[in-house]
């Protein structure tokens, strides 16, 4: 840079004045600014360095081809931008970031672990070096947000905020004209913050979209949010759950002139494992066969569900109000869930409940959100189970009911599933001592019980742990 040089600034372009160490005098129409060098850029002028009789060096020459060259194919080529992220990448993914930039609203529906967060991601860092996208919101389960945001900064620098209640009231307005948030979708579901999402986004990725399905909020967030977007990603494992008519709910988000599923396919795509290979064409995971274990209950298992069924019914039997019986349908789903994840994570729900019963003097309104069945991520069940409540059975009924379901969870002195699964691992080590064995559950409570309980070497993996946790568990 030298003075007559044209430049750059915060206020405009000007006119080099003169140079310090570490600033520039800057001429702006008529005034005079001085800046901060690193705040002054030069404005490219072949012409006008000819005319003042200035050429580059041969090597300045072959930097600036280069520069331009290595810009526009990063601006323009996936594949260089794949190579630069701080990632493992795969064909299917590169061949899905292709896609996904040739199409502006879609799904990506691969099986469960094949990098479903890589590849929106790197749709959206491709969008966002292109410049088009500066209103950028990820939209995810409440117990992922963490995740998502420390995956967005570490592996693609792309700075990332959570936008929750606290958020919102600190920031007036949190959504100005560049942003990117990751927030849960419980929380956006709600009316008085639905109201608040105004204005065009640049790119919105729904994660976990199965969940988005007819009569529920969650989907009629979505229907605003895809109204509201130039770009639209749906990430899910499970594109079609059973239900026509959710999936094709689903599909009108992307296209809603789309009338059925077959005409729907050019709108999502799906990779299984099997179909994975490596940048050399090597299969990257082994195959696997699957089996269903039925486990038989034994008599006191099978008397403790009988008590929880019961404990249902009471209060079932006593709800006067279609939100009532909804809320005791609801809270049965999530409690047998529980109860078939593990006995233990059964017994934290029940201490729990009693441990709120036994301070309650008023019992809290029935508001489980029974309109989203799905709502049952491991943060939100424990947040409504401390908090929330019936209104449909009197509490020393309820407490009596659960101290006997608790006594006899404690006094049951077995667990078939924990048996059969240390008899499935023992078989594994058997045959193979060095084999590493990799064990999924729904709830945390129930991963901390088998960590406790299994005579082996054991380390945990959690959606509340950031990248750094992860990768020292794994170690």
């Amino acid at each position: 840079m030298e003075v007559g040089d044209t430049v750059t600034t915060p206020d405009g372009k000007g006119t080099v004045r003169s140079m310090g160490a570490q600033t520039v005098e800057v001429v702006i129409g008529s005034k005079t600014r001085r800046y901060e060098s690193g705040k002054v850029d030069m404005v490219y002028d072949p012409l006008g360095k000819i005319d003042k009789g200035r050429t580059d060096t041969a090597l300045q020459f072959m930097l600036g081809i280069d520069a331009h060259r290595l810009l526009a194919e990063y601006k323009f080529n996936p594949y260089v931008l794949a190579s630069s992220t701080k990632i493992r990448i795969f064909p299917h993914q590169i061949n899905e970031v292709i896609w996904g930039l040739e199409n502006s609203k879609i799904m990506i529906a691969d099986e469960v672990g094949l990098g479903k967060t890589i590849i929106a991601a790197l749709i959206v860092a491709e969008i966002r070096a292109r410049g088009l996208a500066k209103r950028i919101l990820f939209v995810v389960p409440k117990s992922l947000q963490i995740k998502w945001k420390n995956e967005m900064e570490q592996r693609f620098d792309i700075p990332t905020a959570i936008l929750d209640s606290q958020y919102m009231k600190s920031n007036a307005e949190p959504f100005g004209d560049e942003f990117s948030y990751v927030a849960s979708i419980d929380f956006l579901k709600q009316d008085h913050v639905v109201v608040r999402l105004t204005g065009e986004f640049d790119v919105i990725v729904i994660d976990e979209a199965h969940k988005m399905k007819i009569g529920t909020n969650r989907l009629k967030l979505g229907k605003h949010l895809a109204g509201n977007t130039n770009v639209l990603i749906l990430l899910t494992a499970t594109p079609h759950d059973g239900r026509d008519e959710d999936f094709m709910a689903r599909m009108n988000l992307l296209a809603p002139f789309v009338s059925d599923i077959r005409t729907a396919s050019y709108l999502w795509t799906r990779t299984v494992k099997e179909d994975v290979v490596d940048l050399e064409g090597k299969t990257v995971f082994p195959g696997r066969t699957s089996h269903t274990v039925d486990i038989p209950l034994l008599n006191k298992e099978r008397g403790l569900f009988q008590y929880l069924e019961q404990y249902f019914d009471r209060i079932e039997a006593s709800a006067t109000t279609p939100q009532e019986q909804n809320s005791v349908r609801f809270l049965r789903h999530i409690y047998r869930k529980r109860a078939s994840s593990s006995l233990y994570s059964l017994r934290i729900s029940m201490e729990r409940r009693l441990e709120r019963l036994g301070t309650s003097e008023e019992r809290p309104p029935a508001d489980w959100g029974a309109e989203d069945p799905d709502e049952d991520d491991d943060l939100d069940f424990e947040d409504r189970t401390n908090y929330d409540g019936f209104s449909t059975m009197a509490i020393d009924d309820e407490k009596r009911i659960i101290r006997k379901i608790l006594e006899t969870l404690k006094g049951l002195g077995c667990d078939s599933k924990l048996d059969n699964l240390v008899r499935s691992i023992q078989a594994i080590k058997a045959d193979k001592p060095d084999a590493k064995v990799v064990i999924f559950t729904e709830y945390r409570d129930t991963l901390e019980y088998l960590k406790e309980n299994l005579d082996y070497d054991t380390g945990r993996i959690d959606g509340t742990m950031d990248i750094a946790e992860r990768e020292q568990a794994l170690k």
